[in-house]
């Protein structure tokens, strides 16, 4: 299975800038959205994959083969 299988466009977008260390606030900047959007998507993501941090949720994504090079952040 592709990273893509496990998480939305979106989602991966998120972790991405998580894993940056964006916050909520940076984040929704970023992507145009409001915090609660931001939100809104982390809770999706937590739920349907058993997640309970941040922290949880970037490490899973780095097991799922995201890559290290360079991003525009």
């Amino acid at each position: 299975m592709t990273m893509s299988t496990h998480f939305t466009p979106r989602q991966l977008e998120i972790l991405d800038l998580i894993a940056s260390g964006k916050t909520d606030k940076d984040i929704a900047f970023r992507l145009q959205v409001s915090r609660r959007t931001v939100a809104a998507h982390l809770q999706r993501l937590y739920l349907a994959h058993g997640f309970h941090t941040r922290a949880e949720a970037v490490a899973a994504w780095l097991r799922t083969g995201a890559t290290d090079e360079p991003r525009d952040v």
